[in-house]
Parts: C-alpha cells; sequence; structure tokens
C-alpha cells in the first residue's frame, strides 16, 4: 500500500476503534434511545457509518481506471475544503436521500463491529491494490461536494465518524437519555 494511504488507512482504523470503544461504554437501553422520533438512536449511526464505508468501497471496487478518472483542480480542492469544514461543525444536516446510506434496523452491537471490521477488510485489500498512478486523480464521487482523490474520500470517511462522535454526544445530552444504572 502506498506510503500516504497506509497512514490514511491506519487513522481510519483507529477512528473507527474509538467510535466502537464510546458505544461499548454504553448499556443496551442507551443505544436504543432515541432523542425523538426522527432522530436516530446509536446503533442506527453506526449503521450508517458501516453503510457509508461498504458503499463507498463497493462503488469504487467495482470501478475500472478508465477515461471516468479525471486530474483533480482548484474548484475540487475547495470543495473538499468545505466538506471538511462542514463536518468538523457542529451543523446538524440530513444524509442525501440515498437509500443505501439509511440505517437498517440493526440492534446487536456486536454484529455491527463484525460487519464494520468485514468492510475495513475488503477497504485495506482496495487500498492495498491502488494504482499509486491514479493517487492524484478524482475517482470517487461524492453525493454532496462531487468528485474525491481517493485521499480525500478516505478523509471523508474519518471526518465523518467524527461527525457522527458528536452525534452520539448530543444523544447522550439527551434530557431523557436513560441513566447507565438501568
Amino acid at each position: 500500500m502506498n506510503t500516504k494511504l497506509n497512514k490514511r488507512w491506519v487513522e481510519l482504523e483507529k477512528e473507527k476503534s474509538r467510535f466502537i470503544k464510546e458505544l461499548k461504554k454504553a448499556s443496551n437501553r442507551q443505544l436504543h434511545f432515541s432523542p425523538d422520533e426522527k432522530s436516530w438512536n446509536m446503533l442506527q449511526v453506526m449503521a450508517h457509518l458501516v453503510a457509508v464505508e461498504r458503499t463507498s468501497f463497493g462503488y469504487l471496487s467495482g470501478k475500472k481506471y478508465s477515461h471516468a478518472s479525471r486530474p483533480k483542480g482548484k474548484l475540487q480542492f475547495f470543495r473538499a475544503l468545505f466538506l471538511r469544514i462542514m463536518l468538523a461543525s457542529p451543523i446538524r444536516f440530513k444524509a442525501p436521500p440515498i437509500a443505501a446510506l439509511q440505517p437498517p434496523e440493526k440492534n446487536d452491537l456486536e454484529e455491527l463491529i463484525k460487519e464494520w471490521s468485514l468492510e475495513g477488510k475488503k477497504t485495506e485489500t482496495y487500498l492495498e491494490n491502488f494504482p499509486e498512478e491514479k493517487l492524484d486523480e478524482l475517482i470517487f464521487r461524492h453525493p454532496v461536494i462531487g468528485w474525491l482523490t481517493i485521499g480525500q474520500t478516505i478523509n471523508f470517511l474519518i471526518e465523518h465518524i467524527q461527525h457522527h462522535r458528536l452525534q452520539i454526544r448530543r444523544i447522550e445530552k439527551s434530557p431523557s437519555f436513560p441513566s447507565s444504572n438501568i
């Protein structure tokens, strides 16, 4: 695997581990708690993160490196920067209306951890075989901001997890969040 990709890959895996570690501290009741009808619970947040990684690298794995790849430019740089700023902000926004990104009704943390681990292995295999000459080409189309390089795609996944860690904290701060004693 390319050194730069490996560094980002390791950071992605660390971020996933931090997220899982936080959820493992929660009781089953807390994991299933939703602040209101329209909000996700902790397990749905994690299922969404698993789905995003699966969808992102499923798309890339099926893509052949052809004329569809394009060199990056200044506009794309600013779009990627905008995405980073949005994900780092406390602003809440809805996931794009893509069915595959909506969390399924999973209710088992251990099952989700296994799924995410499996997706991580697929992602790692993809990155190990990623062509060096394509590192600076736009290969992944983010549904909101457009095209990203492979490095920017990994950065997006890292920042996306961090964004949803903020969502977990909002859930925990809800006035009716169950105590861990119950």
